[in-house]
């Protein structure tokens, strides 16, 4: 059990440790809201965030072909035979 206060009359109230929601006080009557609720998952929501990381991820890696391809070919140009321009 966990002993908490009512926000509305400072009055201690018992509930079960495993409790959460909305609630009742049986002194003033009002309610209140207790404990962590889960929050709902929205699967579009959760399909989009793969997708942009998927894409972000493709992304990335063609980047690093572009930077590593302009790395090890004559990509600029350059007629120097020791490659440095």
């Amino acid at each position: 059990m966990v002993l908490i206060e009512c926000p509305h009359c400072a009055e201690d109230i018992e509930l079960d440790d495993a409790s959460f929601g909305l609630f009742e006080c049986p002194f003033c009557e009002e309610e209140f809201e207790w404990g962590e609720m889960d929050e709902e998952i929205n699967p579009e929501l959760s399909r989009d965030k793969v997708m942009w990381a998927f894409f972000n991820a493709t992304l990335v890696f063609i980047l690093i072909l572009v930077i590593l391809f302009s790395l090890t070919t004559d990509f600029f140009g350059c007629k120097s035979p020791n490659g440095v321009c």
